[in-house]
């Protein structure tokens, strides 16, 4: 039940935002749940979710370090 929740969170975030990385995806699951999700979780229903692709990396950066990051939409089924 979680799982779909959080699932049904994300698809709607991509549809409003088109594309968006991991990070982006995390933190809007966690500001719009009460409980949240992990980093863990959130990419393994990413990754298993049929209407969700893949599309790329993206290099992002912090203060300290730089790191390649997914981005991530929906396929074009899902968008109608």
């Amino acid at each position: 039940m979680a799982k779909a929740r959080v699932r049904n969170i994300i698809i709607k975030f991509l549809k409003t935002k088109h594309q968006a990385t991991t990070h982006e995806i995390y933190d809007h699951v966690n500001q719009a749940t009460k409980h949240g999700v992990t980093m863990a979780g959130l990419s393994n229903i990413l990754s298993k979710d049929k209407s969700i692709k893949k599309d790329g990396t993206e290099l992002a950066q912090t203060v300290v370090s730089r790191y390649q990051g997914s981005l991530w939409r929906l396929r074009a089924r899902s968008l109608e």
